[in-house]
């Protein structure tokens, strides 16, 4: 998983030991997201992890694709934690992964459309939609932070610095139009990984 974080960088010109954020039970998880207050911010979490995952699919192996419902995909994450024991034992992030990864080999690749110009307008509007946004943006950095997790890192520094990943965004957004139109979650790492750079001799 190393070597596919640090192509992204290569193919992102940028390139955390970040410090262990805490995370939460897959088992409250559940629960929480089972509330149909929370569930809109729910969705946009997991949304957002789950385009981390097929970015870094699209990178690591052309031929492999996240063949997940990802429209029920929160329905799946809750159904997993309450009927696997195992899954209850783990945090949030790992039962993602694990669910994303167990079959990633079907035929048809799930084509997401969320754009970055979408993304940052949902943050735009409102406290509501800033919620929302907020949400995917958690989703795309822990999996980012997942998936960096090992002796050696692609990211460095301190993880509180992903709250800067909106503000940023929108400058980018602002200073080049044309990156409205790619992938909110492309986007969103290239920001992450200009605000905690690696050291050029850590590696």
């Amino acid at each position: 998983m190393r070597l596919i974080l640090l192509a992204i960088c290569v193919i992102f010109a940028s390139v955390m030991p970040a410090h262990s954020q805490g995370r939460e039970s897959a088992a409250t998880e559940a629960i929480v997201c089972g509330d149909p207050v929370n569930t809109p911010d729910c969705k946009m979490y997991v949304s957002g992890f789950a385009d981390i995952v097929q970015m870094i699919f699209a990178v690591a192996d052309p031929k492999k694709t996240v063949c997940n419902d990802l429209s029920n995909f929160l329905y799946e994450f809750i159904h997993e934690v309450q009927t696997n024991p195992e899954a209850r034992k783990k945090d949030t992030q790992h039962v993602l992964y694990d669910l994303l990864t167990r079959d990633a080999t079907c035929d048809e690749v799930k084509v997401r459309d969320l754009t970055a110009g979408h993304f940052i307008d949902t943050c735009l509007a409102g406290d509501i939609g800033f919620d929302l946004c907020s949400g995917y943006r958690m989703g795309a950095t822990d999996a980012l932070f997942l998936l960096d997790e090992g002796k050696d890192h692609a990211l460095c520094g301190d993880k509180n610095l992903a709250f800067n990943v909106i503000p940023q965004m929108k400058l980018k957004l602002e200073a080049d139009y044309k990156l409205r139109a790619r992938p909110a979650s492309e986007v969103i790492t290239r920001v992450l990984f200009s605000l905690m750079p690696c050291p050029k001799d850590s590696h």
